[in-house]
């Protein structure tokens, strides 16, 4: 997996793919974005909270493909909607830990999403 940026609204995009530099990019639609970093270490591949690897199965991070599929206002929604999930069942499942710290994840996404999308306006 390799990290892309996009120099335009310092966007962060992951893709396995070697041409994403000649992709527009998916929060801006800047025609160019720049490559950060090569391969993902594999510390950073277990990572449940950040970056899970049942995420990265396609050539763009589930998210990434959501907003690109849906806009940016449905998955700001969505990244609502699930730090409310994980928020709410954190108590019942045992990994009261993990859970919340999902539950940010998606709070910060939805915080930077929509810190992009008033920039753009």
């Amino acid at each position: 997996m390799n990290k892309y940026e996009c120099p335009k609204c310092k966007g962060d995009q992951y893709s396995s793919s070697k041409d994403k530099e000649n992709e527009p990019c998916i929060y801006c639609g800047n025609p160019t974005t720049k490559l950060v970093s090569e391969g993902v270490k594999e510390d950073v591949s277990q990572d449940n909270i950040n970056h899970p690897s049942h995420y990265k199965q396609n050539k763009f991070e589930t998210i990434d493909e959501m907003i690109i599929i849906f806009g940016v206002e449905s998955a700001i929604d969505f990244c609502k909607c699930n730090a409310w999930k994980y928020r709410n069942r954190a108590p019942h499942k045992g990994k009261f830990e993990e859970d919340n710290a999902k539950a940010d994840w998606y709070l910060n996404k939805a915080k930077e999403l929509q810190e992009r999308k008033i920039w753009q306006e």
